[in-house]
């Protein structure tokens, strides 16, 4: 597997499981949409946040 493509899924993924714990958390209904458009957008700004720094920067380069 190209190793970009396994770091953007392994983001999506830490980003997706923060967002599932933080989006219900600050939502006043945790079955609402509230709660759900909070989920995804927390999962899209962690994980284009850990995609940009340089978490797995290293791993990702060919040695």
């Amino acid at each position: 597997m190209n190793r970009p493509v396994l770091r953007a899924a392994l983001c999506l993924l830490v980003g997706s499981f923060t967002g599932q714990m933080l989006g219900p958390l600050f939502a006043p209904d945790p079955t609402g949409f509230r709660a759900t458009a909070l989920t995804v957008g927390i999962t899209a700004v962690v994980g284009f946040v850990l995609y940009r720094s340089d978490w797995l920067q290293s791993w990702q380069r060919d040695e």
